[in-house]
């Protein structure tokens, strides 16, 4: 089943997960607005703060190749099928969309976190 994360999603870190899907869903939410060098101890979690103070279109361009990258590498249990990017001209921020299918069959009532 497909699923979309936006950057600009309202959520808060759940600690106790209801599933696996909930858990991989919010470890991309994470991916999606984390910037490199921000962890502490897993300093290449995160986007590539390369597109920075580029024009919008060259840093959706850019970002594109990094959110498949980075949510494989890091959340392997998620399958990037597409990323959008939602754009403010006005401010000059750009905010990753990444539509994802969940690898496997994670049943909430088997899932011990």
């Amino acid at each position: 089943m497909a699923y979309t994360v936006s950057a600009t999603d309202e959520r808060g870190i759940s600690f106790q997960p209801e599933s696996v899907v909930e858990e991989v869903l919010q470890n991309v939410w994470f991916i999606l607005n984390t910037l490199e060098y921000d962890c502490p101890l897993a300093r290449g979690l995160g986007l590539s703060p390369e597109f920075i103070d580029r024009p919008i279109e060259t840093a959706q361009a850019l970002s594109v190749a990094d959110v498949f990258d980075k949510i494989e590498r890091f959340e392997p249990r998620a399958e990037v099928l597409e990323v959008n990017f939602e754009s403010s001209h006005a401010d000059g921020r750009i905010y990753a969309t990444a539509e994802v299918n969940i690898d496997g069959d994670y049943d909430s009532e088997e899932y011990t976190g």
